[in-house]
């Protein structure tokens, strides 16, 4: 298990049957997997696919990438299917094309030994694993204790064909109104459950609007 000049720890995967590249491990992120997007064109991995935008905050502000899925991850002779995934289109790395994310690291039993530069992942059974989450509903939110606010609409998405703007604010979710405890609940995996499912969604206004849910990268 190699390491970077800031003592980052990377693995060697290959992205949908291309040479293996030494991908950064990231426990701290919530995306299953981050590309260059650079990389992604380049190789022919956004070919074909269905590509949307996706809203990423920070401290400069939000940032708009891609989002796509990957259809296979071999990590070190490991494979994983179906990977929801961002392209970074400002991706800074000299050492890597891209990041592995926690939600995909938590498809194995994992053990790292630091010091001696090895990592050790063995495949969980289905009922062991944690869902790698995906939108379906194209709405990029920001919360407060009260309120989300839409800070993006994906493109090609639900939530971008029933006209939603940046700006809008959601005060309760199926009925449920949103509170300081909204991103520690489940009531933030509403935008990730199957197609096809129909969320409603309470304005500031008191409007209620309805936001079926579908595949759209």
């Amino acid at each position: 298990m190699p390491s970077g000049a800031k003592q980052e720890l990377f693995i060697r995967a290959s992205v949908s049957g291309l040479p293996p590249v030494p991908l950064m491990i990231d426990l701290g992120s919530s995306a299953a997997l981050m590309l260059s997007s650079a990389y992604a064109r380049d190789q022919g991995l956004l070919n074909g696919k269905l590509v949307s935008t996706a809203a990423i905050g920070g401290v400069d502000g939000v940032r708009i990438n891609d989002a796509f899925t990957i259809q296979n991850i071999n990590i070190e002779g490991l494979g994983v299917s179906n990977v929801p995934t961002l392209g970074m289109r400002a991706w800074l790395s000299t050492s890597t094309v891209g990041n592995v994310g926690l939600p995909l690291i938590a498809q194995f039993d994992v053990v790292f030994d630091v010091t001696a530069g090895f990592v050790w992942l063995r495949p969980l059974g289905p009922r062991r694993r944690l869902p790698m989450l995906k939108d379906r509903s194209g709405l990029g939110l920001a919360a407060s204790p009260t309120a989300l606010t839409v800070v993006h609409v994906a493109a090609n998405s639900p939530a971008e064909k029933a006209g939603w703007a940046v700006g809008d604010r959601i005060v309760a979710v199926n009925g449920h109104s949103i509170d300081a405890n909204y991103t520690r609940g489940e009531l933030w995996q509403v935008r990730s459950r199957p197609a096809g499912t129909l969320v409603k969604l309470t304005m500031a206004s008191g409007d209620v609007r309805e936001l079926r849910l579908a595949d759209y990268y």
